[in-house]
């Protein structure tokens, strides 16, 4: 019930027409189409925008209670137009950021309707791959859909960089090499408010592709038992053995190893040389 409700508020509750009741399945077709709309550029903004502007209302408050960063300048106007790029430069990452986290939101409950039923793909997919889609046991189905997972957050997945490197640019910016640039807790508060969103984002999504193939092999293991108890040494019995280690080894997108994972160097980013640093100067100054 928690779950429906939370697909309401995030405006993700039509994937779940694409669910067929009538035989228990979920038509993958239908999904993908509704996914391809909830991914639009309406869609999207329907759901970033206000999140955003609350996420830059919280940010202001922030910056006026522990005070706003110091700017070294020459005039009153240098000052004001600093503040106003400070804020469209936070405001701009904070879009870029609950972009990348609406993406992989949205991605992670595909993920989710996909891997709670049977699917459904059309029979021209398994005539390609010389399968009869009428087939009892049919072992393509779970890996169909896990190859659908491995594509889709293989590019979802490489979202989580770029707000990475937006942080990076922003800190290298304010190094006091430049000038004399200080860090207010404020704004080391956004940046690592921004950094921990965004691996919660790549995280999430992994725990639910890593979900999904669990619950294929659960099935396929189903599968084999059934075969057996027919005729333990089937060639269907051996391509569903096949299949099961195929999924237990794919190692795209989001099934990367995490010495592999982008996520992994998208933190490494600004926590590296120029993350330190900044580090350094803000402790030095206290």
């Amino acid at each position: 019930m928690k779950r429906r409700l939370w697909e309401r508020i995030a405006f993700l509750h039509p994937l779940r027409k694409a669910q067929k009741p009538e035989s228990n399945t979920v038509d993958v077709r239908q999904l993908f189409r509704v996914y391809g709309k909830l991914g639009s550029a309406f869609n999207r903004a329907v759901r970033i925008v206000p999140v955003v502007l609350v996420y830059l209302f919280l940010f202001l408050t922030l910056s006026l209670f522990f005070g706003l960063p110091y700017v070294p300048r020459r005039s009153g106007s240098s000052e004001v137009l600093d503040i106003g790029v400070t804020v469209l430069s936070v405001l701009a990452l904070m879009a870029l950021l609950f972009f990348v986290v609406d993406a992989a939101r949205l991605c992670k409950k595909f993920i989710e309707i996909l891997q709670e039923q049977p699917s459904t793909w059309p029979d021209k997919l398994f005539d390609s791959c010389g399968s009869d889609p009428e087939a009892d046991n049919n072992p393509m189905i779970e890996w169909f859909d896990i190859q659908m997972i491995a594509k889709l957050t293989e590019t979802v997945g490489q979202l989580v960089i770029y707000p990475f490197i937006i942080i990076f640019i922003m800190i290298i910016a304010r190094n006091s090499f430049f000038d004399d640039w200080d860090w207010p807790l404020s704004l080391i508060l956004v940046f690592v408010a921004n950094g921990a969103y965004a691996i919660y984002s790549g995280i999430m999504l992994r725990r639910a592709a890593e979900a999904a193939r669990e619950k294929a092999l659960d099935r396929l293991n189903e599968k084999l038992i059934k075969v057996q108890e027919e005729w333990y040494g089937s060639p269907k019995a051996a391509k569903i053995r096949t299949t099961i280690e195929q999924i237990k080894t794919i190692e795209k997108g989001t099934f990367a190893p995490w010495s592999k994972h982008p996520l992994v160097g998208a933190i490494l980013i600004p926590f590296g040389g120029s993350g330190l640093m900044a580090l350094v100067q803000y402790l030095a100054q206290r």
